[in-house]
């Protein structure tokens, strides 16, 4: 399952320390029994939320765990800058785990259909909006090269969110570095 996390931070005087503080705070919730993965992104290009986190987690239990709530999670660990965030949380199925996105690739999010013409050289997934927010009910996901975004005009798709990777992807159990 994928876990997503789509934010608009608003208050530009504390946005370095409160990405660094995300940044950190990915190793914190992989410390959660059922999350197994994390990556954070900004988006570089089409609409969307400026920044997402994306988890791959093993169910939608894990939002109810003890260990969840007690790191803070679902907003109460980042409930120093809540004024100046915007926050979409959704949990998506149709993806087992999420791939690591490198620095020359991008992670593209499309929320609007798309005949398969349209965007016949990438392999999209589709993913099922089945928990938290819902705030899109099919979503589709493909990881691309940026000289691919770039070619097949994907930065004048209005229906396309492309993300650049900010962190590694961090996998549970690791430390940090």
């Amino acid at each position: 399952m994928i876990y997503t996390v789509e934010i608009i931070f608003t208050e530009p005087s504390q946005e370095a320390e409160w990405n660094a503080w995300y940044s950190s705070h990915l190793f914190t919730l992989l410390s959660v029994p059922g999350f197994e993965t994390a990556q954070r992104f900004r988006r570089s290009l089409g609409a969307g939320f400026a920044y997402l986190a994306a988890y791959t987690i093993s169910s939608a239990g894990v939002f109810d765990s003890d260990a969840y709530r007690s790191i803070g999670g679902g907003g109460v660990a980042s409930a120093r800058w809540k004024a100046a965030i915007r926050r979409k949380r959704n949990l998506f199925d149709g993806l087992e785990r999420l791939a690591e996105v490198s620095d020359d690739h991008r992670l593209v999010l499309l929320d609007q259909p798309a005949s398969p013409v349209d965007l016949a050289n990438l392999a999209f997934v589709t993913l099922t909006a089945v928990a938290l927010d819902r705030s899109v009910e099919r979503r589709l996901l493909t990881i691309a090269h940026q000289q691919d975004i770039e070619r097949l005009g994907l930065a004048d798709d209005p229906r396309c969110a492309v993300y650049t990777p900010m962190t590694e992807r961090r996998l549970a159990g690791a430390t940090r570095a």
